[in-house]
C-alpha cells in the first residue's frame, strides 16, 4: 500500500483501451511483450495515482487507480488467476478506498473496499479502510466487525486497536439513543482525534 488515509453497490461499467495487435505466429515474444507492458503500465497508473493523492488530486488519483486496475486485468489467464495478481488488485481497491473516502463517496468507498478484502482477505490494512469507510456511513457495528477482523490477522495493528476503541464507543452511543444514525454520527465527530488523523491522511501522507 502507498497512498494511506485514514454493501456491495452497484458496479460502474468500464471501457478498456484495446490492446497492441500481436501474431500467435513466431515463438511468442509478441504476446510476451504484450504481457509485459500491461504490467509496466499497470505499475505506473499506481505510481501516479499515488503522487496525484499526494498532491490533493483525489478525482485524478481515482481515475488513475482504475486505470491500473483494468491494465493489471488484461495479463493471460493462467497469471491472473494467481495470489499475488489477487492481493496486487486489492491493494489498488484499497487506495480507491482511500481516495473516494477523501471525496466523501463513503458507499463507493465501502464498496472498493470490500474488493479488496474479498480479493486479500488477510490484509489487516484492507478490513481497516473497510471500517472507516463503514464509520463514514454511520455503521459503526459493522466498523467494529472489520476492525476486529484486521486484529485477527494481525493483533498488534495500531490502528485497527485504535479504531475498534473508537467504533465501539460509537456504537454504545448509538444504541443508548435508540439507534439515531444522526447520533451516532455526533459520537463520531467526538472522536476528534481519530477523525483528525483519518482526514490528515486524507490530505496526501504517504505510507509504505
Amino acid at each position: 500500500m502507498k497512498f494511506s488515509i485514514g454493501t456491495m453497490a452497484t458496479k460502474r461499467r468500464r471501457t478498456t483501451a484495446p490492446l497492441p495487435a500481436f501474431s500467435s505466429e513466431g515463438d511468442g515474444s509478441d504476446s510476451e511483450s504484450v504481457r509485459c507492458s500491461a504490467r509496466v503500465s499497470s505499475e505506473a497508473a499506481k505510481v501516479k495515482g499515488n503522487a496525484l493523492a499526494s498532491e490533493g488530486d483525489f478525482s485524478g488519483a481515482l481515475t488513475a487507480f482504475d486505470t491500473s486496475i483494468r491494465l493489471l486485468q488484461v495479463e493471460p489467464l493462467e497469471e491472473s488467476n494467481t495470489e499475488p495478481r489477487a492481493q496486487r488488485e486489492a491493494v489498488l481497491h484499497e487506495l480507491q478506498a482511500q481516495v473516494l473516502m477523501a471525496l466523501e463517496r463513503d458507499w463507493d468507498a465501502v464498496c472498493a473496499a470490500k474488493r479488496a478484502t474479498e480479493m486479500h482477505p488477510a490484509w489487516p490494512d484492507a478490513w481497516v479502510t473497510q471500517g472507516r469507510a463503514q464509520m463514514n456511513l454511520g455503521e459503526p457495528a459493522l466498523a467494529k466487525v472489520s476492525f476486529a477482523t484486521a486484529l485477527e490477522h494481525d493483533d498488534e495493528h495500531a490502528e485497527a486497536t485504535a479504531e475498534l476503541a473508537r467504533a465501539t464507543q460509537v456504537h454504545a452511543t448509538m444504541t443508548e439513543a435508540g439507534g439515531d444514525p444522526r447520533t451516532a454520527a455526533l459520537a463520531a465527530a467526538r472522536s476528534s482525534e481519530a477523525a483528525r488523523s483519518a482526514r490528515a491522511r486524507a490530505q496526501g501522507e504517504l505510507n509504505l
